[in-house]
């Protein structure tokens, strides 16, 4: 059987289901059907059953696998999922996430054809827990060999697409730190690999109290950024506070969750 342009993953560990049927819902109605979508649970405990149901009711619609791992964490999860990849490209869309339009394979899928990337990336819409829009995420600057190191934003990796050969040369690094997604973008910029950005919303992220990335200490993010420049952390302060400037909306939404955060522990 020929191979698919795409495989996309997903991980799933005790996922909110509504949030979970909306994010394979953005897969199955892209506009281009040239890809798999594996799906990796990370040994759910009250709704595996519902997650396969759900899996199930797409089942004849698209490509779909769902495979089950037994407790050894998110990332040994993706590890499996790779494995189990066949497409010449990776995207990887978390279990709260979702594409934000339908036509955003057939979108990288051109570009893909008229450039030599290895990677290509772009936009991603931030979202509260209801969808509610709050920002819009870019990259500072085009990317390029020449400014590598002057990169504030990381790339949102739902909106990731990569050569699959890249993780055999580029694994994650699981013992550092939780953040093994920046860090894996981190290495990946300062690789010898070509990337393309597209000035277009390809996915939306959703922020709530639950995110896995809440799970990253904002030490373990710091340091990542001194591995990336001379002066990470100024310019990381420098970028949220220009998000901030430009996106009162956000502001009060961070505002009102550290709040509701800190009454939490009272």
């Amino acid at each position: 059987m020929q191979n698919k342009l795409f495989s996309i993953i997903t991980i799933t560990k005790n996922p909110n289901l509504i949030w979970l049927k909306a994010t394979i819902q953005s897969v199955v109605n892209q506009d281009f059907d040239n890809y798999e979508y594996i799906i990796v649970d990370a040994s759910s405990e009250s709704v595996y059953s519902e997650i396969e149901n759900i899996i199930l009711h797409y089942a004849d619609k698209v490509n779909i696998k769902l495979l089950k791992q037994q407790t050894k964490g998110i990332w040994s999860a993706f590890e499996e999922a790779y494995a189990n990849c066949k497409g010449q490209y990776v995207g990887v869309i978390n279990s709260d996430d979702y594409y934000a339009k339908n036509n955003v394979f057939s979108n990288v899928s051109k570009q893909l054809s008229t450039s030599e990337s290895d990677f290509i990336y772009g936009n991603s819409l931030r979202v509260d827990s209801l969808g509610n829009d709050l920002y819009e995420h870019k990259p500072l600057f085009f990317l390029s060999k020449r400014n590598y190191d002057f990169f504030v934003f990381n790339i949102s990796h739902h909106t990731l697409f990569f050569k699959k050969d890249i993780l055999e040369r580029i694994p994650f690094v699981t013992s550092e730190s939780n953040a093994v997604d920046l860090d894996f973008m981190r290495r990946l910029y300062q690789s010898e690999y070509i990337g393309s950005y597209i000035n277009e919303r390809i996915a939306c992220f959703r922020i709530h109290d639950n995110n896995f990335s809440s799970t990253y200490s904002k030490e373990d993010t710091l340091n990542l950024f001194e591995k990336w420049n001379s002066m990470p952390r100024f310019m990381f302060y420098f970028a949220k506070s220009i998000i901030f400037m430009f996106n009162p909306k956000y502001f009060i939404f961070f505002i009102k969750r550290k709040f509701n955060s800190k009454m939490g522990k009272l």
